[in-house]
């Protein structure tokens, strides 16, 4: 190749990146992002939920016999009621779901049908039923998070910021004439309650 040659290919090389490096910065110089003067603003408002089991020891069904509703309604002793509190300072636009679940431990080996639960609210001393039913009537929950029997379920309505419900269970055997010995006899039963709640959408 000669002199010539080579002169006329770096001219046309030169001008090519010239040209490229026009391109470039036009581009550069003319590119832009447009940002918004308006701001958008997503506000989310605070849910809290509490339960708060009362200072005592659960309830205790120890050498246990059957007994009348009325009497087991109306049982106060520490050992057979157990008070539990659910609040709420739910400030969202979201209503809440909770259910309160009694769970059921693997040692207890009573009859479910045996055993009569009973769930009041509590409002200033004053006691209002809730539900009253034998524990095997209850649906069945089993989730990552908990298994049991669904006692009760109810929702909180959304932008409640004060909600709050003082509960209390009473837990004793059924005299059910249906019910033989054999089905609380020297049985356990072992109860722990618990509160599952959610959002919803």
């Amino acid at each position: 190749m000669d002199v010539a040659s080579k002169k006329i290919i770096l001219a046309v090389i030169s001008i090519m990146i010239i040209v490229i490096l026009s391109v470039g910065i036009t581009y550069a110089m003319f590119s832009y992002t447009k940002v918004g003067k308006i701001e958008n603003i997503i506000k989310t408002g605070t849910i809290a939920f509490d339960y708060v089991e009362e200072e005592t020891n659960g309830i205790n069904l120890i050498n246990a016999l059957p007994i009348d509703d009325s009497i087991g309604k109306s049982t106060i002793e520490d050992s057979n009621v157990f008070d539990f509190k659910i609040s709420s300072s739910n400030k969202s636009n979201q209503k809440i779901k909770y259910q309160i679940i009694a769970s059921i431990s693997e040692e207890t080996t009573i009859d479910l049908k045996a055993i009569k639960i009973y769930l009041t609210e509590v409002n200033n001393g004053i006691e209002q039923e809730v539900i009253l039913n034998t524990l095997n009537s209850f649906i069945d929950i089993d989730n990552l998070t908990t298994n049991g029997k669904i006692i009760y379920s109810t929702i909180i309505n959304d932008n409640s910021p004060n909600y709050e419900k003082n509960y209390r269970i009473r837990l004793w055997i059924s005299n059910d004439p249906n019910l033989n010995l054999s089905d609380y006899s020297n049985k356990n039963l072992g109860i722990k309650i618990n509160v599952n709640a959610e959002a919803i959408y």
